[in-house]
């Protein structure tokens, strides 16, 4: 929405080059371009060449455009941008060499532990202009309650392995775990579900156990991804569950009344980022019901668990068990 209101505000002004990390957020963010009027509007991807005087991008298909088409973007527009400080990158972005305007956004951008990371984000975007935090949003009804359930999951026989074989025989391919995901799922009457995994296997399974469900992983086209992508937005059936892989992580615009993180980890990043995919509001929808799991019975897992808790509580949610 603020994205849109800028390019509709530069529109005639400057030309402007949005920038995205998938074809997924490309064509989603170009969908809405078109759906506040822009007409100049081109996309930009490893199947579309259209510049325009607004052109949506991925950053991997920047390449398209000659020298004299990046000298004269006058505004970059980047999304989730804690994901273009990459020296690639950086070297992408300094052909842009007449582009005053340059405007990143991110639930996530700054890094406590990559100073390099966040130096680089400065120098290419500029110091910060806003802060505005999540319960300041929910307060102001533009982002839903939210409800955090954590349900705690005992893994037996792995508690000295280490984290990769950890994550593999407690997570991805533990059945007893797949079985307290689906009958998680199943005794939610009704409403629009996501479950998110991190490995296609993992999917796999749940997506057995849980007859009717959608399945979308990196390998689908386009098409079938915004089929289900449009049911988790308005379907009009009684209940929807659809398993997500990593291309669900960030930027997929979804109305979601239950969020289900199957996925473990530590990373206070992709936690924030994974939340917010159930946060947008609808006018069905009263909160989010966020699942997680407290993994018991592995060092490594345990103190990732904890380490979620510890992010969640810090950002003001209170934490059912």
């Amino acid at each position: 929405m603020i994205i849109s209101a800028i390019i509709k505000a530069l529109e005639g002004k400057l030309s402007a080059l949005l920038l995205m990390r998938s074809k997924l957020l490309v064509s989603q963010t170009y969908k809405a371009l078109q759906g506040v009027g822009i007409s100049e509007l081109g996309q930009l991807t490893g199947d579309k060449e259209d510049v325009r005087d607004v052109t949506v991008a991925t950053i991997q298909s920047l390449h398209k455009m000659s020298d004299k088409q990046l000298g004269s973007v006058g505004a970059l527009i980047v999304d989730e941008v804690h994901e273009f400080s990459s020296t690639k990158i950086e070297k992408q972005l300094m052909k842009l060499k007449s582009t005053s305007f340059r405007l990143g956004f991110s639930a996530t951008p700054w890094k406590d532990d990559d100073m390099i990371h966040n130096y680089r984000l400065k120098s290419n975007f500029g110091s910060e202009l806003s802060d505005i935090g999540v319960l300041e949003l929910q307060e102001r009804g533009i982002l839903s309650e939210c409800v955090i359930n954590f349900h705690e999951v005992q893994l037996k026989g792995i508690k000295d392995r280490n984290y990769q074989d950890a994550e593999n025989e407690g997570i991805v391919q533990n059945f007893e775990f797949h079985m307290k995901v689906s009958q998680l799922i199943r005794q939610i009457p009704s409403g629009r579900i996501m479950i998110m995994v991190s490995k296609l296997q993992h999917g796999d399974y749940l997506h057995s156990l849980l007859p009717g469900s959608f399945w979308i992983r990196g390998s689908d086209d386009m098409e079938s991804r915004e089929v289900v992508l449009e049911m988790l937005r308005s379907t009009k059936e009684k209940k929807v569950v659809v398993i997500m892989s990593k291309i669900g992580y960030i930027g997929i615009n979804v109305h979601l009344h239950h969020l289900i993180n199957a996925t473990g980890g530590k990373s206070s990043l992709q936690l924030i980022q994974k939340l917010g995919r159930g946060l947008r509001t609808s006018e069905d929808k009263e909160y989010l019901s966020y699942h997680d799991f407290d993994f018991k019975g592995n060092k490594y897992l345990e103190e990732h668990s904890k380490h979620r808790k510890s992010i969640l509580i810090n950002q003001g949610y209170s934490i059912r068990t």
